[in-house]
């Protein structure tokens, strides 16, 4: 197959060019060849010396190009980059009396504040920083600036570094890339290469994209920058007098976490390990390194690709608890499929399930993949580790190369000797590294290699969700409209009577922003620019800190207003209904083989609760349950089997048990799940359940229908013999692998894909859904797997096979989808298009008044639009519009009965005077969207600017107060509130809402609110860097593949097909 569509490396890298990339990285350690033989398309690795051109199938041989001639037609600031230095932009001078981290600081603080390096040298510790920073002339600057919180810190083992690769747009003689330096911070979960040679030896870049943003003078070399970039970091950095190695390469997720977006353009996570350099005593060479994490002899069999990926576990952020010793380890087999026929009380016998040809099951398919037993005493010695009061049944853990699913062996309170025991069991299954030889001798064994490094463990369960992904596959597996209908609008009501009985309680307000929103309480002050924009903040403000009610004050309530659309929004976009009846909880298989095909076990450890009407659950077993994995996509995703609690695993508390007898896994049926981390949603509403019936698998397609490719190469392959165990060895490795890593996922385009084909046929038996979700299953560990299936190769699947599986301008476009695109919260200061409120969407009249054949488009437009529209037109009417119409606020003028009559009416004329020119400004701001926080700024200042006009009076420089405002500042307000309250109430609540929420909170109306939402708060944490860690820490990206995603439904706009 020749894809003729260009994708460019990065965001949409052709088949070619990531062909290309590897020669040009790897020109001399032998490169992959595209070959058919009867295994299908494959990449094999070249004989030694084979210097021909790679030759793609119906492509002309291109022209052999030296590799030094193709080099001389590059940028030359491409050129350049193998001879640049990160960070040499820095003033790094490494001091042995604080160590390397505390160096690296110093030289971030000199560059970012403009400090002298006598300040600078100074800092003696994270303390010792922020206290020279407090005494700074920028004190009032840089104590708002976030990236000093983290210098709170106390002196912690696990300070990380991290930054990002800034790319230069200019084509000048500064280097292509150049470093900016992150805050260090403190981090709780260190892997275990940090825990192994330090926090200080890692660290942690973000890169941008090597193909969007970029400057004009390199759109035409996207090739050559991808391939100098590779060539770059599969060689040694001088990064701040140390040697760096790029060991690891993972995506960044985008989304919001804690008021923090991730910038658009940063898409890859590079983490660097230091190999050698100032403050190491143990220096590493590359190969020794990589090494220590993959034993090349005893793990040279594995793929490369393969190889690579199992480097997330010595990378992603455990809990360590434990050690074992080797004699502690108890190695076992897997339990196979024993033929027992499957269960097939629940299945579907519609006869066109009778055309498709059915799954071909494997005789010998592993039924226990990924799940093990602890022992008892090791797992109270991991539970005291952890801190934790609850005893839990499973853990989700790593351990030296083994990865996966612990449970208990017995009963917590079991008095069995062999159960008290120290000893953990390993399957084969779990194993994705081989241990080096040394780790099974007690006398050589390196310590905390079989340290017990935990994830998760089993929790007590919660009320689960209907999921909008399960609601389509629910309705074509015969579950009624009118069930999906009923659970939807029940869930909208009660969402939506939760706003309405808190609006009369400030308390009852207060909990459910702190619940749909969390408290600001470190809020980020708005400079100089009056009232805060954002709302949660105006509603912090104007509530808690002033007392007011939303029919007391317009801003508050129309702030309130803002808040519950944003809030019904993320309900739209989320179409999740609470069940009261489902949790999701880890799932293991049955270690004792006492479950039939077809049945569970699972206990819970208390009911299930629902908060809000304290209605309970108390057991699945006896009952029938739906079981699904979270994305769901096909048919079968969703099954339905009977739950039981059996005897023998009474001690398996909130953890769904399947059976590992019969002939497949029920893992396996969902989504291809498997049990070495997977949760499972379990649902026993007999809405739901009772008129379920299960779809049958069905046999899907290879990845020989799909022309995918494989990278097969093994570890111990790339190099000649002479080279084995050497730095060429790991760098050719590198040079193979890192493009992989660094090529755009195409799961996130298929998924969506499948969900607007899916929409268009709305049937899960078209032959072109099944043919898209059999892509959509290969292509989901890819890079693991070293396939290679872009865009182009995508675009060409779909030309091929046009009649079944159509471009996406021929599908019909989703409504639902459409609709809640629509509302958009935020809008860009310099862009002049008007924004659409979620109350101007849920009017529109598009699909309403009919029954649309797609669930989705009939529960959106037809229950929850309808009802969240009522909602808001009753807020607006009940809240908002009183609020506007108020005249007076007796509260603010109060303070004019306090000041002399005359002294009043001597100020009263100037006073006007004055503010009638900060209203002309007023004015401004409102037809201006450019300029809008220039001129509002201005117009704050010239109501600053106010004076007396008999400054040297002692009535108005008076505070009662060392934090409250003078009487002047109160008189201003209070002749605002009396004379110019009806137009002026937001120009009075915006520039002066310090001295108003003053004035209020004063009052008796104002203190009732105010106390009563401080009664139900929680004591402010002391000003330590726990307080801010929260806040300012992402956490990391999951290292699983098999995750919960949530795929940006506008991912798919990128591709034109």
């Amino acid at each position: 197959m020749a894809p003729t569509q260009e994708c460019e490396f990065g965001s949409s890298f052709t088949s070619q060019e990531f062909r290309s990339a590897v020669e040009a990285t790897n020109p001399d350690q032998g490169s992959m060849k595209h070959v058919e033989d009867d295994g299908g398309p494959s990449f094999k690795r070249r004989r030694s010396g084979d210097k021909a051109a790679v030759n793609l199938p119906h492509q002309k041989p291109e022209p052999c190009v030296d590799d030094k001639q193709r080099k001389q037609c590059w940028h030359h600031q491409i050129r350049a980059l193998s001879k640049s230095n990160l960070g040499a932009e820095y003033d790094y001078v490494y001091d042995d009396n604080v160590g390397y981290v505390i160096s690296v600081e110093r030289a971030r603080l000199l560059r970012e504040f403009s400090l002298t390096r006598k300040q600078a040298d100074a800092i003696q510790d994270h303390q010792g920083a922020k206290s020279m920073l407090s005494a700074h002339e920028l004190r009032s600057n840089l104590l708002s600036h976030p990236s000093i919180w983290d210098l709170n810190a106390p002196n912690h083992p696990t300070l990380v570094m991290n930054g990002k690769i800034v790319l230069n747009q200019k084509s000048d003689n500064a280097p292509l890339f150049q470093l900016s330096l992150q805050p260090t911070r403190k981090e709780c979960k260190p892997s275990r290469v940090e825990r192994r040679f330090g926090c200080d030896r890692v660290l942690t870049l973000k890169v941008p994209s090597l193909t969007d943003n970029l400057p004009a003078h390199l759109t035409g070399q996207k090739e050559a920058l991808a391939s100098a970039f590779i060539d770059w970091i599969t060689k040694p950095l001088k990064v701040f007098g140390r040697a760096w190695c790029a060991f690891h390469v993972d995506d960044i997720v985008k989304k919001i976490e804690k008021k923090r977006i991730l910038d658009a353009c940063e898409t890859w996570k590079l983490t660097l390990f230091a190999l050698d350099g100032d403050g190491i005593t143990e220096p590493l060479s590359h190969f020794g390194f990589l090494n220590w994490m993959i034993d090349f002899r005893e793990n040279g069999s594995q793929p490369v690709c393969k190889a690579h990926a199992r480097i997330d576990l010595n990378v992603s952020r455990t809990l360590q608890t434990i050690s074992f010793q080797p004699t502690q380890i108890r190695p076992i087999d897997d339990i196979q499929a024993n033929g027992e026929i499957e269960d097939a009380r629940f299945e579907d016998r519609d006869p066109m399930f009778r055309e498709r040809p059915r799954k071909v099951l494997n005789p010998s398919e592993v039924m226990t993949d990924g799940c093990a037993r602890i022992s008892v005493g090791a797992a109270l010695l991991i539970r005291e580790r952890l801190g934790i009061d609850e005893c839990p049944a499973v853990f989700q853990a790593r351990i030296n190369g083994h990865k996966g699913i612990w449970h208990v062996s017995a009963a917590y309170d079991t008095l069995e000797c062999d159960h008290r025991d120290v000893w953990i069991e390993l399957r084969h299954s779990q194993r994705k590294i081989v241990p080096r030889a040394e780790d099974l001798d007690p006398s050589q064994c390196e310590k905390d290699r079989w340290s017990f490094d935990v994830n998760e463990w089993s929790r007590t369960p919660k009320p689960s969700v209907l999921y909008k992904d399960f609601i389509p596959i629910l309705r074509d597996r015969h579950v009624p409209r009118d069930a999906l209908a009923g659970i939807a609008a029940k869930s909208t009501t009660s969402y939506i009577e939760e706003w309405q009985d808190a609006m009369s309680d400030p308390a009852k307000l207060a909990l459910l922003r702190h619940q749909r929103f969390g408290w600001s309480e470190s809020r980020q002050k708005n400079g100089n620019l009056g009232l805060p924009k954002k709302h949660d903040t105006r509603v912090q403000i104007l509530m808690d800190e002033a007392g007011y009610m939303p029919t007391e004050c317009a801003a508050l309530a129309e702030s309130l207003e803002r808040l519950q659309e944003m809030d019904l929004q993320r309900e739209r976009r989320l179409c999740e209904f609470p069940c009261l009846e489902s949790t999701m909880v880890f799932g293991i298989a049955d270690p004792h083989g006492v479950l039939e095909p077809g049945k569970v076990h699972l206990s819970l450890s208390r009911p299930l609760t629902d908060e809000r009407t304290k209605k309970s659950f108390v057991m699945f077993a006896g009952t029938d349950v739906l079981v699904a994995r979270h994305p769901a996509i096909r048919g079968s995703d969703i099954q339905k089997v009977s739950c039981i609690c059996h005897p023998q695993l009474a001690h398996l508390k909130d953890v769904i048990v399947m059976p590992s007898r019969g002939q497949i896994p029920l893992a396996a049926k969902l989504q291809g799940g498997d049990y070495d981390g997977d949760k499972f949603w379990v649902c026993a509403d007999e809405r739901l359940v009772g008129p379920f019936l299960n779809a049958p698998l069905l046999e899907p397609c290879g990845m020989d229908f799909f022309d995918i490719r494989q990278e097969k190469r093994k570890l111990k392959d790339i190099v000649p013999d002479e080279l084995f165990g050497t730095n060429e060895h790991v760098e050719a490795w590198l040079k193979i692998v890192l493009p992989f890593a660094f090529r755009p996922q195409t799961l996130g385009i298929i998924t969506n894909y499948c969900n607007e084909l899916q929409y268009s046929r709305n049937n899960f038996l078209d032959a072109g859904f099944l043919l898209a979700v059999d892509l959509h299953d290969l292509i989901i560990d890819a890079a693991k797997n070293g396939y290679l299936f872009d865009q182009a190769d995508f675009a060409a699947f779909l030309r091929k096979h046009r009649n079944t599986c159509p471009e996406r301008s021929r599908l019909r476009e989703r409504a639902y989808l459409k609709n809640l695109k629509a509302v958009k919260f935020e809008r860009d200061p310099q862009s002049e298009s008007k924004q659409q409120t979620l109350r101007s969407v849920l009017g529109q009249a598009q699909e309403r008044g009919r029954r649309s054949k797609h669930i989705l488009d009939d529960l959106l437009f037809n229950i929850i639009n309808p009802l969240f529209l009522e909602h808001l037109e009753q807020f607006r009417k009940t809240y908002v519009i009183p609020a506007q119409e108020i005249s007076k606020e007796p509260d603010l003028e109060y303070v004019l009965t306090l000041i002399d009559p005359h002294l009043v009416d001597a100020e009263l004329k100037q006073l006007n005077e004055q503010l009638a020119t900060a209203f002309d400004k007023w004015k401004l701001v409102f037809h201006s969207c450019k300029n809008r926080d220039k001129l509002l700024g201005e117009c704050i200042e010239l109501y600053n600017c106010i004076q007396p006009t008999a400054t040297d009076n002692p009535v108005w420089r008076y505070r009662p107060g060392p934090t409250a405002p003078t009487t002047w500042d109160c008189f201003i307000v209070a002749v605002l509130a009396r004379h110019h309250y009806g137009k002026k109430k937001k120009f009075m609540v915006t520039v002066a809402h310090e001295v108003v929420c003053y004035l209020k909170s004063q009052s008796e109306s104002g203190k009732r609110v105010v106390d009563r939402i401080r009664s139900i708060k929680k004591p402010k944490k002391p000003t330590d860097w726990d307080q801010f860690d929260a806040e300012y820490i992402l956490p990391e990206d999951p290292v699983d593949s098999d995750f919960d995603l949530d795929y940006d439904e506008e991912v798919f706009d990128a591709l034109d097909l």
